[in-house]
């Protein structure tokens, strides 16, 4: 019998699986009502309710933080729940275990249901007599069944929930949270009202950047210096209280990028808006909006990771798998032309290799002797002793054809256009990230102000000391970022002494050709001026095909034609010579 002179002590589980769940439907508040209608029957007061906001399907049971709390006060005598399954869904067998440590520390289980009972029946009593397996108490195979029923519950709602996002998933649309730079959006579809992905309007300048940058070729240093001044932060993350999931105690994140977290952007196919989503059963394109387009982010990784669109099937490459699908060549600068001269004889590729004298010397040559034709060789500019005897080199030959070649008027025309097409182009980019950079030095001015004033307001000597700390980091940021906002037109300048050098270059050709000290970018580039690679003999002759943007020197054009000219002459004298003979 309960002492009517005296409540009996209690405790209470409020529970939920989920913060959404909490704030429609079966919430805490909605649990304690209930609980609080029942505790009259048993003469109870509650001395502690547990909100908690938990999963209990896992090994980690909410229940335990109650039995722990029973331990260390032996007076409890009761604890409420609304439902077993609010106690747990792990199954009968966790719920037996959980139910048997409250009892070992005197607490008995009460739900709200009515399943669990508090009567203990003996099998005996008729006779007077009592043994522990007489005992027993008649709510137990309901309360199994229920706990059964919660772990089977469990299933059927993740079977379904989980059935449905692997569904969307692989129809290609976005299931959780979105990844940094995008932002979700609901859109009407032919199946429903589905979640695709956007660029979010400011996060996503910063990632394009990235790509822009990596593609320029800078180093990952400049480049995370660079999107810094344009103000990345990363995502601001809530810190939950490990009790109650539905209050925040801090947050975390908010950090400038660093070298590592840019490689993972760079090398992450979602910004391509291609997914690699675990219930995938390969990569696909999805729905939505892609910050970068797939040539740019193939661009940007430089062949470590490539996204391959075939028809609309995706196939991502990574590493050393890339190598089966790439040509292999040598590139020796030694023989830096051999990939784009052929062989007169049979219009091939040259080969480049060093033949061993009989003083051990070794001289270095293009040869072919393919598709059975007599063994051609021709010695490279490297040579020295070749060079000092002014005997034919490959590179020579080259050399002397580069002289005679040129840009055609039509493209320098074309090219002024475009150079202030391009021009224009780029001071508009700049424009854009002159307002970026101007937004984010007022955006840490405002910060800062705000913090000054939370400051003056504040009597906690650590809250000051915290804040600031904070005040020290926006000073900082701020002072880094007004530079480079006023180094705008500093960069417009370098703009157009760039661009001044390339009209340099289209006036003196033969510097771009041949300027470099790097040898195969000098052949690199002598291989674009041509429409289809040329023989070594057409170059001696100066009769290859050139791509229209090029044209032979009007000089060298002369004197071609004075040659030819001088051997029609030749060939008509000796035809009359011979007519003369024969009369």
């Amino acid at each position: 019998m309960i002492n009517s002179g005296m409540k009996a002590l209690s405790i209470a589980l409020l529970r939920v699986s989920s913060s959404k769940q909490g704030l429609a439907g079966d919430s805490p508040e909605r649990q304690k009502e209930d609980i609080i209608k029942l505790l009259p029957k048993y003469n109870a007061e509650v001395i502690s309710y547990f909100e908690l906001i938990e999963s209990a399907s896992g090994d980690i049971q909410p229940a335990i933080k109650v039995i722990d709390f029973a331990k260390e006060h032996p007076e409890i005598k009761y604890c409420f729940v609304t439902n077993i399954d609010r106690f747990s869904r792990a199954g009968s067998y966790v719920y037996q275990y959980l139910k048997s440590q409250l009892a070992k520390y005197g607490v008995q289980l009460i739900d709200v249901a009515g399943v669990i009972s508090p009567e203990v029946k003996n099998t005996l009593d008729t006779y007077g007599i009592e043994y522990k397996w007489s005992k027993y108490n008649p709510s137990h195979i309901a309360e199994i069944m229920a706990a059964e029923s919660a772990h089977d519950e469990i299933r059927t709602i993740l079977t379904r929930l989980i059935g449905s996002e692997i569904r969307y998933v692989r129809l290609g649309y976005w299931v959780g949270s979105q990844p940094y730079g995008y932002t979700s959006e609901k859109i009407e579809t032919e199946h429903g009202k589905r979640v695709v992905l956007k660029p979010d309007p400011i996060a996503s300048k910063w990632f394009l950047k990235m790509f822009e940058l990596k593609i320029q070729g800078l180093m990952d240093e400049e480049i995370v210096t660079q999107v810094n001044v344009m103000g990345y932060k990363s995502r601001r993350l809530n810190v939950r209280n490990k009790d109650d999931k539905s209050k925040i105690i801090g947050y975390k994140g908010e950090k400038k990028l660093i070298v590592k977290q840019l490689a993972e952007f760079i090398q992450n196919p979602i910004y391509a808006l291609v997914s690699t989503h675990k219930w995938l059963e390969k990569p696909q394109k999805i729905h939505g909006t892609p910050i970068v387009s797939i040539d740019m982010f193939n661009k940007a990784n430089r062949g470590k990771i490539r996204i391959i669109e075939d028809n609309g099937i995706i196939t991502i490459l990574k590493g050393k798998a890339i190598d089966r699908y790439l040509r292999k060549s040598k590139n020796i600068p030694l023989y830096a032309y051999k990939d784009y001269v052929l062989c007169p004889l049979c219009h091939d590729r040259f080969k480049g290799s060093a033949s061993k004298g009989g003083s051990g010397k070794l001289y270095p040559a293009y040869h072919c002797n393919r598709n059975g034709h007599k063994y051609l060789r021709i010695a490279t500019g490297a040579d020295t002793t070749i060079l000092n005897s002014q005997q034919e080199t490959m590179e020579k030959t080259i050399y002397d054809f580069i002289k005679k070649v040129k840009f055609s008027d039509e493209f320098k025309a074309k090219f002024r256009q475009l150079t202030v097409e391009e021009l224009e182009k780029r001071k508009e980019i700049i424009s854009k990230d002159s307002i970026t950079k101007e937004e984010n030095v007022l955006s840490l001015k405002a910060e800062k102000t705000l913090i000054v004033d939370k400051i003056k307001q504040l009597n906690s000597p650590l809250a000051i000391q915290a804040m600031e700390e904070e005040l020290e980091r926006v000073s900082a940021e701020l002072a880094q970022a007004i530079p480079q906002r006023d180094n705008t037109e500093d960069i417009e300048v370098e703009l157009e002494t760039l661009l001044n050098h390339c009209k340099y270059y289209v006036e003196h050709l033969e510097d771009l050709l041949l300027g470099s000290p790097n040898l195969l970018q000098n052949a690199a580039f002598f291989g674009l001026i041509f429409d289809t690679p040329p023989t070594y003999d057409e170059l001696k002759s100066g009769t290859p095909q050139l791509a229209p943007l090029f044209k032979l020197n009007e000089e060298y054009q002369t004197l071609k034609s004075l040659s030819v000219s001088r051997r029609r002459v030749e060939r008509r004298t000796d035809s009359l010579r011979g007519n003369c003979s024969a009369n």
